[in-house]
């Protein structure tokens, strides 16, 4: 059987949104600055990666599991989620804070995973600061779960987004994160709003930021379609967003904003009323790609999130986006 593929790329890996559940109200989140999204909880049913489990090579796929508006860590069911595709030889990564699960929680946890997985604690400073953005977490669980992820199997790494008010910590952090035997990168955020209290010193300022200040100065200035560039990460085949109702989408950043597209699409994009392959290969997204050459024309989340000076865009050719060059929270 060919591996599955999204607009002619073979997908490396998809991006799940299990569940829009979180205990915590991070000031920036999407949770947190459009509540009408998340009017109810909704979990991802488990029968959707016990369809996905039965594709023949699922096992060359990973998963990252890392939502929009919820912690996946707060999946009832996240646990039979990972045996059901660790089952099939899937590699698996789970983005999250680390709050509120006890140590009986963490033990099946890492002796489910394996040394190909990887746990990503989302941490932004230490016991004083990381609670100033992150609102409502729990140092407590927080170090535990560390703890114990930096002693098993799994690779475990500190994600450390860097704000006004925990950069002076960055070599502090560093440095009990090498103590507990996790790894620890920083993370540049591109989420500032204007006279941010959270914006930190310039050096830690990423190239998000500043493309996503000149893209909204253009849709003010209705200069986007003579200056702007849509360079959709999607189109690598990497991160392919599937959300906690079942929707495919090319990223899960995708349903941060409602637009008409997803709206108009979503009877056909949905997993519980079609396969996964009959979604990927249906015309609708050579539609959209199509779109993406006029900013204007697609939709507003892929200008805000993919959006770029034109004059840019050759730095990015022809590898695409990497990363380490592109610093995405």
């Amino acid at each position: 059987m060919d591996r599955l593929k999204f607009l002619g790329k073979e997908i490396r890996s998809f991006n799940i949104e299990a569940t829009n559940w979180c205990y915590l109200k991070c000031s920036a989140c999407d949770r947190t600055i459009r509540k009408d999204h998340v009017k109810k909880r909704n979990d991802l049913d488990i029968s959707i990666f016990k369809k996905l489990a039965n594709y023949d090579l699922i096992h060359e796929i990973s998963f990252n599991f890392c939502g929009i508006y919820g912690d996946n860590l707060y999946h009832p069911e996240i646990i039979d989620i990972f045996k059901i595709l660790k089952s099939k030889g899937s590699r698996v990564t789970l983005e999250t804070n680390g709050s509120y699960r006890d140590d009986d929680f963490w033990k099946e946890l890492l002796n489910t995973l394996d040394e190909g997985d990887i746990i990503n604690f989302s941490i932004d400073g230490l016991e004083d600061t990381n609670k100033i953005y992150r609102k409502g977490s729990s140092w407590k669980h927080i170090y535990k779960a560390l703890k114990m992820a930096g002693k098993s199997k799994v690779k475990a790494d500190w994600k450390f987004i860097v704000f006004k008010h925990n950069q002076h910590q960055i070599k502090e952090a560093r440095e009990l994160a090498e103590k507990l035997g996790v790894n620890f990168y920083l993370r540049y955020s591109g989420r500032f709003l204007e006279n941010d209290s959270l914006l930190p010193d310039p050096e830690f300022i990423g190239l998000q930021q500043k493309h996503r200040t000149f893209v909204e100065n253009a849709y003010k200035n209705n200069t986007v379609d003579n200056n702007v560039s849509i360079l959709p990460r999607c189109i690598d085949g990497k991160n392919i967003g599937i959300t906690n109702e079942g929707l495919v989408l090319p990223c899960l950043t995708f349903h941060s904003i409602k637009n008409e597209w997803m709206e108009e699409n979503r009877e056909k994009i949905s997993l519980f009323n079609r396969d996964i392959s009959d979604i990927l290969n249906d015309p609708l997204w050579e539609d959209l790609s199509n779109m993406w050459e006029t900013p204007t024309k697609a939709p507003y989340i892929c200008s805000k999130y993919c959006g770029m000076p034109k004059t840019e865009l050759n730095k990015f050719e022809p590898s695409r986006i990497k990363a380490s060059d592109y610093n995405y929270d």
